[in-house]
C-alpha cells in the first residue's frame, strides 16, 4: 500500500480497513440470529482489529523516530489499561441490562470513533521533531 500510494495513504487505509471491518462485523454480531453465526461475526471482528496491528507498530516508528520505543510503550500501556477496565465494565452492563449485546454498543462505538481517527494519522509528522541545528554544528 506505502509503494503504491505512498506513506500517508498507505497507513491510513490499512488501519481505516481494519476498524471499519471490526465495526461492522461487530455491528452484524449483535443482529446475528444465532450464537454460531455471532462467533463468525466476532471472529471477523478480531480479525479486523488484527489487520491493523502491524501498521501500529509501524506507525510508532514513523512518528516516534529515535523514540520510537516510547512511543510503542505508551500505546501498548493505554491498550492493556483500555483492556482491563472493559472487560469490568462488559460484566457491568450486562449483569445491569440482563443481556450481552449492549456491551457491544460502545465497543462499536469506539470501533467507528477508531476509524475516524485513523483518517487523521499523519505519518509524516514527527512526535519528537529532533533539532537540525545540533547536527549541522
Amino acid at each position: 500500500m506505502i509503494k503504491r500510494h505512498g506513506l500517508r495513504s498507505g497507513r491510513r487505509w490499512l488501519g481505516i480497513a481494519g476498524l471499519t471491518t471490526a465495526a461492522l462485523s461487530m455491528t452484524a454480531a449483535i443482529f446475528a440470529p444465532s450464537g454460531s453465526l455471532a462467533l463468525v461475526f466476532l471472529s471477523l471482528a478480531y480479525g479486523g482489529i488484527l489487520f491493523q496491528q502491524p501498521t501500529l507498530c509501524a506507525l510508532c516508528l514513523d512518528v516516534g523516530r529515535k523514540n520510537a520505543g516510547a512511543v510503542f510503550g505508551f500505546m501498548n500501556t493505554a491498550a492493556n489499561v483500555a483492556s482491563a477496565v472493559s472487560a469490568v465494565v462488559f460484566g457491568y452492563l450486562v449483569g445491569y441490562f440482563g443481556n450481552y449485546n449492549t456491551p457491544f454498543i460502545p465497543m462499536v462505538a469506539l470501533l467507528a470513533l477508531g476509524t475516524l481517527l485513523w483518517m487523521q494519522v499523519d505519518p509524516t509528522v514527527e512526535l519528537f521533531p529532533e533539532d537540525r541545528s545540533a547536527e549541522s554544528v
